[in-house]
């Protein structure tokens, strides 16, 4: 017999689905752009955003099952998915995969040393400067690591303390109606001592999202609660922003020698250029004449001690000990299809966030889990406790095999009380259901859901929705 721990895993509970086919609303605006898309650009590349439109339209909308229907269970063998970045359903999965490749390092690493979630933020910027922003913050932040590893030094400061053994970074991006991103870093650092978190510096970032904003006094009374920092935390807010800001000016300078028709060549591969003159080399590959500029012009400043404490304000960087939510922040995606309000983005927000991560990682891995795979791929690797549960089954009653919609799927668990189970290994790395009050908002909701994104013609009966009495 299968024991009950090992059929949680299994289990698809129905608001988990009825969230699936929220998605599908999202996915279908996406899928429109793509088509639209098509219509800017020429053959091939038209037909190939067709094919994507079409893809995006039939994710997650047909499941191969297997039904039980005297033991009342049925099983999600297979799903047809699309895997494009924008479907918000596929890259729910890419995270359950992420974490499922991560969490034995994690669980493991929990043992022996201090981990934390970290977020590192940068200025807001415009969707023509977020390639550059994006590029400068990878960069920072490898240095950043490079620091803790020891690998890289600055004087006077002695990151040895910290004992750093491993870390894993992803990048996220939101974005406002008024054309601003705000790209920013979630990450999980662990180190073989304690890092200093407690303090009682206050500073502009001391207000936060992430932060309660209320306390509540044994008298019921209630006074705004501000983050802390300590000066551990304070002294990488600085240096996250001069790393930051010195790429972002070298960066710059190279611009404007681009556009003064001058080339940057990195030092090493000068030699590698035929010298014609003092400011011209001959490319020996694609004998091309280049107007060289000294590489020393193109420098990103040297960061120091004095120049750190010299800051009155860093960027905002907060470090917090690990828990299951922070888990699912860093291996989420780098953006959601909608906006803050729950509004589908914007075209040109879709064009911009296309551009900006078109072949771009998104999530690195570092130190002691720097082997870890944790790249944008789905796992459909079918559980133990799966092909357990089906032997089971089986020697009762021989199962039904058919193809179904999602809303038949779900149909079955809310009108009929049949158990659905999936067969992926992904599915106890999911997500679950944040609050009942999120649950309740969906219920109040999905009556336009129905008749907006996948089905028109739902009985009426039926959209009341999953636990409401007919």
């Amino acid at each position: 017999m299968i024991d009950d721990e090992a059929l949680k895993t299994l289990i698809y509970d129905l608001w988990r689905l009825w969230d699936i086919g929220e998605r599908i609303g999202y996915t279908e605006g996406i899928a429109n752009y793509y088509e639209r898309l098509s219509k800017e650009v020429t053959e091939p590349q038209s037909s190939i955003y067709v094919n994507i439109a079409e893809s995006m339209r039939g994710c997650h909308k047909v499941f191969d099952t297997l039904t039980w229907n005297r033991q009342k269970t049925k099983a999600i063998e297979r799903v047809n998915l699309c895997r494009n970045k924008f479907c918000s359903n596929c890259v729910k999965l890419v995270q359950a995969t992420r974490l499922k490749r991560m969490y034995g390092a994690i669980r493991e690493a929990e043992q022996t040393k201090y981990l934390y979630h970290t977020v590192w933020t940068v200025p807001n910027v415009r969707g023509e400067e977020l390639p550059q922003a994006l590029s400068a913050m990878n960069e920072a932040f490898s240095t950043l690591v490079r620091y803790f590893s020891g690998r890289k030094k600055i004087k006077g400061a002695d990151f040895s303390r910290y004992g750093f053994y491993a870390a894993v970074k992803s990048i996220e991006c939101t974005y406002k109606n008024n054309g601003y991103y705000h790209p920013h870093f979630h990450a999980i650092f662990a180190f073989d001592f304690p890092f200093p978190t407690e303090g009682d510096i206050t500073n502009k970032f001391s207000r936060s999202n992430s932060h309660p904003k209320y306390t509540v006094g044994e008298n019921g009374e209630s006074t705004e609660a501000l983050r802390t920092f300590s000066e551990d935390v304070v002294f990488m807010q600085k240096l996250w922003r001069l790393l930051y800001d010195f790429r972002r000016a070298r960066d710059n300078k190279v611009r404007k020698l681009n556009a003064a028709g001058l080339r940057y060549v990195p030092y090493n591969d000068v030699t590698e250029f035929e010298s014609v003159s003092d400011d011209v080399v001959l490319d020996p590959v694609k004998r091309k004449y280049t107007r060289l500029c000294n590489s020393e012009t193109v420098k990103a400043e040297r960061v120091t001690l004095e120049k750190i404490n010299g800051l009155d304000l860093g960027y905002s960087v907060i470090f917090d000990k690990v828990d299951g939510k922070s888990c699912y922040e860093v291996f989420k995606y780098a953006f959601k299809c909608m906006s803050e309000n729950n509004s589908l983005m914007s075209y040109a927000q879709f064009k911009t966030l296309r551009s900006a991560f078109y072949h771009k990682q998104t999530i690195q891995t570092y130190g002691a889990w720097h082997n870890i795979c944790v790249d944008e791929e789905i796992d459909e690797d079918i559980s133990d406790a799966y092909r357990r549960y089906v032997d089971e089954l089986n020697l009762n009653e021989s199962p039904e095999r058919r193809v179904e919609r999602l809303i038949e799927v779900i149909r079955s668990g809310q009108e009929y009380g049949y158990t659905i189970i999936s067969s992926s290994d992904l599915n106890q790395y999911l997500p679950a259901k944040a609050d009942i009050e999120s649950a309740r908002k969906l219920e109040r909701e999905h009556g336009r859901l129905d008749t907006r994104f996948f089905e028109k013609n739902v009985p009426k009966a039926f959209r009341k929705g999953p636990g409401r009495k007919r």
